[in-house]
């Protein structure tokens, strides 16, 4: 099957000899899943044979059953259900589409919510085995798993074992390519000439560039609408021709429309080579000829379209194709190779200067493989003739083959190569420098040509002159040998014998060279030959194309052209809607009218798609509503109308097909984002969307509606939110209709939000006063049916329709279908038979009853007829959920499921009727049967006992052989199933025709914890009743109640304290009897019931730990006694002890147990994580080190103590201790010598097993200003170098390369010379400066080591010098004058440096850091990518420039290439201390670890948002890069200048309010604030949420996100005390809206506690946040999430308290929790009263303090210009009348009489003065960190205050400490305060309020 030369038709019969294969052997087929799954998933996207595709669909079915490979496929190819949807859209063959709906099934029902991960976290997947990836997501362990570990096999081969199904597994996988292609040329190599072509063609084989990884991801990602963009149409219509192509489909329709559509573009076309150019890459590997030719052609049409706009990035692209192609055997593919090399060369030579290497070394193969074929000699050259000057450093080469072979190759001696020859020596003379060199070589080569070809003799002497002119003096050793050869052969040359003759008479040639001179720049040649005129020409075409681009390259792009020609009648034709009656009718009339649309298009890049949408119709469908709104954008507003008319009718009318009807929707939606609406009513649209179950449609217009009319949208909303899964949203529309609204709840709300105790509540209280509709009814059955109180619907059922003809069949068909659910789940079948019939055959599950029916009585034929129609049913229900979410189509797929499974159920009971017939005493016994009676056969179910009948041995063994596979199977299906009450009912009951509940214990048994976990009164009653259904199964047997499982014992006695028939006392000693009996050994089982019985002790003494800790205690060492590693026990031993610690401390309690406590602690929590490191994935290893460091800290240096973490430390793995290594390096130079000690013992066990660990942060350290750390850092350096010395070496260099690249010279001394302005003017401190300056001289002294330095000192020397010797002065004579003079220079040298630092754009490493581009293949990892126990990915090198980002800091992005062949992103950020952002970034880790382990917020899929953060100084580090995120400033920038509204309009409005707002009392700054809301929508997020989105699933799907994440974040940046969070601090993730924060600096509540603009919210909150949410605003997702999320962390609050305790008390970062007021530090005034002008850190060296207080608007003007405003230029230095100081001040320039200009340069100066106003409450932090050293006490201080502050947030005592709230209250208020126009209104404009 994996042959390319199998016929086509040969597949389906090797497929069918596979399924049957599969079908016999059954498990033995394990071991070659991973040969045949890439094999069938191929054939199932062959599009040209139904056939096959039909049979690879069977073929992988049967091979799921039979070997119980469920749910594993959808871990090991994450993008399968992505396809199989795909199909299920594409594929019109019915029988296909059946096996397709029978594959999802045997797949089985795989949680939505892992379903979502497994697509959002595809890369994560990838870094673990499928095996991993499926262990950390279920907690059940799958039988396929434990099938492959006994038989010693892995679900994952190596990729080299897989390399021949490369294409499959790049698209199942999104793997990288460089990473396979590394992989897969380790077997195999593509074999070139030379060294360097096998490097170049085996790197970039599968890779390409960064945007090529994954192509069919690239394809298929959504693009941003942009309908005011030309080239959005551009991109939607060659992303559909690329699609078509890719699938290798259509290859000359598709080439050929892509030709038309590029064409079209011309030079525009360079914009889309990035989708282009990886599917021709990809393409071009197809084994077809006639492909690759087509390809090849339609590169060198690219190349002449694109000129020199053809991107660089692409040209690797292209010159890996034509060495991939240039070897071909078809002469023709080496001509398209020889001219895409042509074209290259004239359009992209600016490109290829560093690629020729490659290119010659190819060629010069080529020349000497195919010497003998004279076409391609000569198209060799002539591409070495239009190389000119590019082959310069290469001409070595290519003149010494040229040389040898035109001497002695026949074929190099023919005319036509000669006179390339000739040529290419004319032009290297011309063009190349280095050819001197090579004279004797060239005039050797031209004799032989002279002795051999008279027609040649003329344009050789030309070519001797041209030499002569050249070369001068150094080619006259040449001229005797010329002149004998010219002699020899009596030639005849003019010019020669002109030159020859001044040369004898006057000694020199100047006097003819200026003839000569024009004459060779004309090229002009003595003889009109036919020969000569040739060489000349070719001469001045090589040299032409050499030396100049293309015309296409010099052209602008062209405008978009529009066709004229455009017959608006026969488009509107078309569209007519009169006489459709039938589905056929109606998708005919889709077809033509989307295909007509294509044909009448004005747009050229749609319009020539119609040819090939005629043969293809799935290209008229892709491009359906592009086509229409550019065909709409043109017609008149008559025609206009006439099509509104059309399509409304089309919509209204009855018969119109769902799926038809989805996409006109869809195209309704998508008008709307070029902001087009048609006249059809919003409700209509709305009514249709619901009609269709295109919820989330229905969903944004009914938002719309609820905008205009509240009180009328509120049951559509609910049930709209219900509908897609949105209880939150729902739960708040019902919050803000009794809030808002004042509306009194309905029943029909209370179901929908399936509230249904309260439903049936509501419906007790109206049922006497109203008169009960059908409705109210059914609502009541539904709060029956979900409550599973089976018996009381079953009997209400009955009574209902016996007593009430109901009006509406729907509803009667709802009440039998939910009366038949019921009797099944009790196993009535007499009543589950009688519902069944009364069941209509219209409703679904006429046929899924029936078949159910059917099989309970063994009729198997009808029962597997039954199925096949229920399945048909299913299909239309498939599409219209699956296609708008997975989540809503999981009912859908899950009776896929027990639909397969019934058919597992008539196999088995079919493979079991011919075992036990294959039987001849069977068969005898079978004769007295009625052979007609089908159910008696049932009932007889012989089982043979062993023991008494052998012959019946091999019988018994393969039926429980089949039952036991079928077992393993179910469970391992729904162990991936939502883990739901409700779903495992369904399951289990349609399972319980073939099992009883004593046959399939264990389920049953997980159900009971279902319902116990979720703790609500009816699921507590359904345990109840399923323990005693179970029980009566297990008497049934035979077996005596005292026999019964332990298992269902022990869940018994549990069910019966949450059942209240028993107190918790009683409870805990029935469990603790029945655990001290002997008559079972399941030690596993008993230690798990210890732990709770621990844990219930703790509830039963109400949390009183000293009351219980006896008896948990006792409980915890029975549970280590059965079983010693049971992790949960020991971290619950260690915490217990932990508890007591604490509080002894806590009350200054001396206890003589104090030591003891410390050593249990010690002992529990080390061997928890010891345990923890293997067993457990949850947070608590974490939490438990954390603690163990604040134990070993606090105690250490006690010898008890010291001995226990000796002895502990053995039990612990190395890799365990790696994520606190931050903690171990801000201890590591402790006083306390034995704490000290040993942590530096436990760093060098680190770094002897995981040196990649601690490199970057012990290079760090080595260079810190604290000695102790230095030294301690370096002696750990020492022992590591001992077995690591390359790596340290690596290390060193890197962070010391990497902090010059940070920060350069000069930008080094233009913060020196702020920061001295700083001291000397503002705080008067004149020894700061002068210590400041001194540091910058000192700089002046190292060596000089890069061109950037070198220039530095070469520009600035003698001025610093100079300035140096007026300090010098200074200091010697205590005089300001020579101050004032070193200012004066110090001014110059700042203004100079900062005008060349505000245009920087590029940084580069050949200046500022050589050692870095030089850095190759290194040991050392990537910074943050380094795992444990996975392979290092080291840096193998880095990009050579570093593009400055346009902020104040000048950070860069550093690319860093990965020896896995990934290229990773980060941000180098000088002058920035990020070890704090190191700690929170800690800290979000097991936040998100936290967050899914709880069930509840594990669902919702809540987390934050991480990135890795590597400090290489304490000035400089490298962030990680969040890709696809943009800030909200920007997203509201970009919005704005597309909707021409004004950045400043808030601005404005404040202004005209009050020119001083920030000076205004607070009444009045909210008076202002109020206004300016109230005079603004601010709804620039909600909008663009919509526009960014390209349907209303993503939409919704994004705001859910984006709702989540700011709740979450919001609940921990309040717990961290996180503040400054202004617009350009929060960023949103484009393809996901999830929120993301940056930039760390005020944490614990400092922004609160600043003496200017303290900030009074919790978390941000501002209406356009909120405006951005669903309808209920915070009343819904974003509140319930709040609670989930505050729920967690308080829950977990020792965990977070244990990690902000190492964060506060790190002596690195302590100092930051200091404020203004701790040391009453004030800005100091000038001498003479000048209180106006403040320090700051950038831009300029004063500013004025009020502007500081009037703050900035960030978004008002672009990055580029903050660095300084236009009017605050000049500088100025004025005498001062105290002191005789000087001070240096920004002085404007002249006013230019321009109102708005005015007005933009005062906003520039606010924006320039107070974006850095902070920047001195941190300098002033540092200045009281020096001064905290000498006073500790300050800090301690402040640490048990934040500490103190922590504790009481978690314990919901923010707000009083005499009064603890509960999480709702406590979040309810945390609200309010965010949303407080009080709060908000009192923040600096810079902080955006207004957003």
């Amino acid at each position: 099957m994996n042959d390319s030369t199998t016929s086509n038709t040969l597949i389906p019969h090797l497929l069918e000899a596979t399924q049957v294969l599969a079908s016999k052997v059954q498990l033995k087929f394990i071991p070659y899943l991973n040969d045949f799954f890439p094999i069938i998933l191929q054939c199932m996207q062959d599009t040209s044979y139904s056939a096959k595709r039909e049979m690879a669909v069977k073929t992988m079915t049967q091979i799921i059953k039979s070997t119980g490979f469920v749910i594993a496929p959808y871990y090991k190819y994450p993008y399968l259900m992505e396809l199989l949807l795909q199909f299920m859209r594409t594929e019109s063959n019915a029988n296909i589409r059946r096996e397709m709906l029978r594959l999802l099934g045997a797949l089985g029902a795989l949680d939505a919510f892992y379903y979502k991960k497994l697509k959002n976290k595809i890369h994560e997947g990838l870094g673990r085995s499928s095996e991993e990836n499926i262990t950390s997501h279920f907690k059940a362990s799958f039988s396929i798993l434990k099938y492959l570990k006994d038989t010693k096999q892995v679900l994952d081969k190596p990729l080299t074992e897989l390399h021949k199904f490369y294409d499959e597994i790049l698209v199942m996988y999104n793997l990288n390519r460089r990473k396979i292609s590394s992989e897969l040329n380790k077997e195999k190599t593509i074999t070139f000439f030379g060294d360097t072509v096998d490097k170049f063609v085996n790197q970039n084989i599968l890779s390409n560039t960064k945007q090529t990884e994954d192509i069919e991801l690239l394809l298929n990602a959504p693009d941003q609408i942009n309908l005011g963009n030309i080239d959005y149409y551009s991109i939607v219509a060659i992303k559909t021709i690329l699609k078509v192509l890719y699938l290798q489909q259509y290859h000359d329709l598709s080439l050929g429309a892509l030709s038309f559509i590029l064409n079209s573009l011309r030079s525009r076309s360079a914009n889309f080579m990035y989708l282009i150019m990886p599917v021709f890459t990809q393409l071009i590997q197809i084994p077809d000829n006639s492909l690759r030719e087509n390809i090849l052609l339609n590169i060198e049409k690219i190349l002449g379209l694109c000129g020199d706009k053809f991107q660089e990035e692409f040209v690797d692209n292209v010159i890996q194709i034509v060495l991939m192609n240039i070897d071909a055997t078809e002469l023709k593919l080496i001509m398209k190779c020889f001219e895409i090399l042509n074209a290259l060369l004239i359009n992209c030579r600016n490109h290829l200067k560093h690629k020729m290497e490659i290119i010659v070394t190819k060629l010069n193969q080529i020349l000497i493989e195919l010497e003998a074929h004279r076409t391609i000699i000569v198209s060799v050259i002539k591409l070495f003739n239009n190389s000119g000057d590019l082959i310069d450093s290469h001409l070595s080469n290519i003149i010494s083959l040229l040389s040898r072979m035109v001497q002695q190759n026949p074929t190099f001696q023919e005319k036509e190569v000669i006179i390339q020859m000739i040529t290419f020596f004319n032009v290297v003379i011309n063009t190349c420098g280095s050819t001197i060199k090579f004279c004797s070589k060239i005039v050797q080569s031209l004799f032989f040509i002279i002795d051999h070809y008279p027609d040649a003799h003329q344009v050789v002497v030309d070519t001797f002159i041209l030499m002569l002119y050249k070369y001068r003096d150094i080619f006259l050793v040449y001229l005797p040998l010329i002149n004998i050869r010219i002699s020899k052969y009596r030639i005849h040359h003019e010019k020669y014998r002109e030159c020859l003759t001044v040369l004898l008479n006057d000694g020199n040639l100047d006097a003819c060279f200026q003839t000569l001179e024009y004459d060779l720049q004309e090229m002009r040649y003595s003889t009109d030959s036919q020969f000569s005129t040739k060489v000349g020409r070719n001469i001045r075409d090589s040299l032409t194309k050499s030396t100049v681009y293309s015309d296409s390259a010099n052209r602008p792009p062209p405008a978009l052209t529009i066709r004229k020609d455009v017959d608006f009648n026969s488009l509107l034709k078309e569209f007519r809607t009169q006489g459709k009656e039938l589905k056929e009718d109606w998708q005919e009339w889709y077809r033509k009218s989307s295909l007509e649309l294509l044909k009448q298009n004005p747009y050229p890049v749609l319009y020539g798609c119609s040819s090939f949408a005629g043969v293809f119709d799935l290209i008229a469908k892709e491009l359906y509503n592009v086509s229409f709104v550019s065909c709409w954008s043109i017609l008149p507003s008559d025609r206009r109308e006439q099509m509104t008319k059309i399509l409304a009718t089309a919509i209204s009318s009855p018969k119109i097909p769902v799926n038809i009807l989805q996409r006109i929707l869809s195209l309704f939606e998508f008008l709307e984002h070029d902001r087009i609406r048609l006249q059809i009513d919003i409700n209509d649209l709305g009514d249709l969307a619901e009609k269709c179950q295109a919820y989330a449609k229905a969903l944004y217009y009914r938002e719309q509606e609820f905008e205009e009319d509240p009180s009328n949208s509120i049951n559509n909303l609910i049930s709209l939110y219900s509908s897609l899964g949105q209880s939150d949203a729902a739960k708040g529309m019902l919050v803000y209709a009794k809030k808002h609204l004042n509306m009194e709840p309905k029943m029909s709300w209370y179901v929908d939000l399936q509230q249904w105790e309260e439903a049936l509540q509501e419906f007790e209280k109206i049922k006497e006063d109203t008169e009960l509709s059908d409705e109210m009814l059914i609502n009541k059955m539904k709060c029956l049916y979900n409550l599973s109180e089976w018996e009381t619907l079953l009997e209400d059922c009955e009574k209902t329709l016996k007593v009430n003809n109901f009006s509406d069949d729907e509803k009667k068909k709802q009440l039998v279908s939910m009366a038949a659910d019921a009797a099944l789940h009790l196993n009535d079948w007499q009543k589950f038979e009688v519902y069944a019939e009364k069941s209509d055959q219209s409703i679904d599950d006429k046929n899924f009853l029936s078949a159910l029916v059917s099989l309970k009585h063994g009729k198997l034929e009808e029962a597997r007829q039954a199925i096949i129609k229920s399945r048909e049913v299913l299909d239309t229900r498939v599409m219209g959920l699956l296609l708008e979410s997975y989540n809503r189509g999981y009912d859908t797929v899950l009776k896929l499921q027990q639909l397969l499974e019934m058919e597992e159920i008539i196999e088995y009971k079919e493979a079991e009727r011919k075992i036990l017939n294959e039987n001849s005493n069977f068969i005898r016994a079978r004769k007295q049967l009625n052979e007609d009676d089908e159910e008696a056969f049932n009932r007889q179910s012989i089982v043979f006992k062993i023991e008494d009948e052998p012959q019946f041995e091999g019988a018994n063994v393969k039926l429980a052989n089949l039952k036991q596979n079928l077992i393993n199977k179910w469970n391992d299906r729904i162990n991936g199933c939502q883990r739901t009450v409700d779903v495992w009912q369904k399951i289990l009951s349609v399972r319980s025709i073939l099992l009883d509940k004593a046959e399939n214990l264990d389920s049953w048994i997980r159900l009971i914890h279902l319902c116990r976990k979720s703790n609500q009164e009816h699921t507590l009653k359904l345990a109840k009743r399923t323990l005693k259904q179970i029980e009566a199964d297990i008497k049934a047997r035979g077996v005596d109640e005292s026999k019964f499982p332990p298992k269902l014992v022990l869940t018994s006695l549990e069910c019966e304290h949450l059942c209240d028939e028993r107190p918790l006392s009683e409870t805990i000693d029935k469990i603790k009897a029945y655990l001290k009996l002997d008559t079972w050994k399941d030690n596993n089982l008993k230690s798990k019931y210890y732990y709770k019985l621990g844990k219930l002790s703790r509830l039963l003494y109400n949390d009183r730990v000293f009351d219980s800790m006896p008896s948990e205690l006792e409980f915890y060492n029975k549970s280590i006694e059965y079983n010693d590693k049971n992790y949960k026990t020991w971290h619950s031993f260690g915490y217990i002890h932990f508890e007591a610690i604490e509080y002894f401390e806590s009350k200054n309690l001396k206890n003589e147990n104090l030591i003891q406590n410390v050593k249990a602690a010690l002992k529990g929590f080390i061997k928890a994580i010891s345990l923890g490191g293997t067993q457990s994935s949850t947070s608590r290893t974490l939490q438990d080190l954390l603690r163990l460091l604040t134990l070993w800290f606090n105690h250490g240096d006690n010898d008890e103590v010291q001995m226990e973490l000796q002895e502990g430390f053995t039990t612990i793995e190395i890799i365990s201790w790696i994520e606190v290594v931050p903690q171990l390096m801000a201890r590591f130079d402790i006083p306390k010598v034995k704490i000290q000690r040993s942590i530096h013992d436990l760093l060098i066990r680190i770094g002897k097993h995981h040196p990649q660990a601690l490199v970057y942060p012990l290079t760090v350290a080595n260079n810190d200003k604290n000695m102790g750390r230095r030294g301690a850092a370096r002696e750990i350096l020492k022992e590591i170098e001992q077995h690591s010395k390359s790596l340290i070496d690596q290390a060193v260099v890197l962070a010391e390369e990497l902090n010059r690249a940070a920060i350069v010279l000069k930008e080094q001394w233009c913060d020196g010379i702020e920061r001295a302005s700083q001291n000397y003017f503002q705080e008067h401190s004149i020894e700061q400066a002068i210590k400041t300056f001194d540091e910058l001289h000192d700089l002046m002294m190292k060596k000089l080591e890069t061109l950037s330095e070198i220039s530095f000192h070469q520009s600035f020397r003698l001025e610093i010098d100079e300035a140096r010797q007026w300090i010098k002065r200074y200091k010697s004579t205590k005089e300001l004058t020579c101050m004032n003079q070193a200012w004066e220079i110090y001014s110059t040298i700042f203004h100079k440096i900062k005008d060349k630092l505000t245009n920087i754009t590029t940084v580069y490493l050949e200046n500022v850091s050589p050692k870095l581009l030089q850095f190759k293949d290194g040991e050392i990892s990537v910074p943050g990518m380094y795992r444990p126990n996975k392979p290092v990915i080291a840096i193998s090198g880095f990009a050579p420039k570093l593009p400055v980002l346009a902020s104040k800091q000048h950070p860069r992005k550093l690319f860093v290439y990965g020896s896995d062949g990934k290229e990773y992103t980060f941000l180098l950020k000088g002058k920035e201390d990020l070890r704090q952002d190191e700690r929170v970034m800690q800290l979000f880790s097991l936040c998100n670890k936290l967050l899914t382990s709880e069930p509840e917020t594990s669902k919702k899929d809540l987390s934050l948002t991480r990135y890795s953060i590597i400090p290489l100084s304490q000035g400089a580090g490298l962030c990680g890069w969040v890709q696809n995120c943009d800030t909200l400033q920007a997203l509201i920038q970009e919005y704005r200048e597309g909707a021409k509204i004004s950045m400043r309009v808030e601005r404005q409005l404040y202004g005209n309010f009050c020119a001083k707002f920030d000076v205004l009392p607070v009444a009045n700054k909210l008076e202002v604030y109020r206004n300016v809301i109230e005079n603004t929508r601010g709804e620039d997020l909600k909008k663009i949420l919509w526009l960014k989105s390209p349907n209303s699933e993503t939409w919704l799907e994004r705001r859910i996100t984006f709702t989540k994440s700011l709740a979450t974040m919001s609940m921990v940046g309040y717990i961290l005390g996180l503040g400054d969070r202004h617009p350009g601090n929060i960023m949103m993730q484009r393809q996901t809206g999830q929120i993301v924060h940056i930039d760390f600096g005020d944490c614990f509540e400092t922004a609160m506690k600043r003496e200017k603009f303290p900030e009074r919210v919790p978390f941000r909150l501002t209406r356009m946040l909120v405006n951005s949410m669903e309808a209920a605003s915070i009343e819904g997702t974003f509140t319930n999430t709040c609670d989930s999320v505050m729920s967690v962390l308080r829950m977990n609050k020792e965990s977070l308290i244990a990690i902000l305790q190492a964060f506060v008390y790190d002596p690195l970062l302590n100092w930051r929790l200091l404020t203004d007021a701790d040391e009453n530090i004030q800005a100091t005034t000038s001498a003479q009263g000048d209180q106006h002008y403040s320090t700051y850190a950038s831009g300029g060296l004063q500013v004025p303090l009020k502007a500081v207080e009037r703050g900035m608007m960030i978004e008002e003007v672009k990055e580029s210009e903050l660095d300084e405003p236009a009017n605050y230029r000049k500088i100025s230095v004025r005498k001062s009348t105290k002191e005789n100081s000087k001070e240096i001040k920004l002085e404007p320039e002249e006013e230019n009489g321009e109102e708005k200009k005015e007005e933009l340069e005062k906003d520039k100066k606010i924006l320039y003065e107070s974006r850095h106003a902070f920047d001195q409450l941190r300098a002033k932090k540092a200045r009281m960190a020096e001064d905290a050293k000498i006073r500790p006490e300050i800090l301690n201080r402040k640490a048990l205050e934040v500490i103190e502050r922590i504790k009481n947030k978690l314990a919901g005592r923010d707000f009083s400490k005499d009064e603890s709230l509960d999480v709702e209250d406590q979040v309810r208020k945390l609200i309010r305060q965010a949303r407080s126009d009080e709060n908000i209104g009192q923040s600096y404009i810079g902080w955006c309020p207004f957003w």
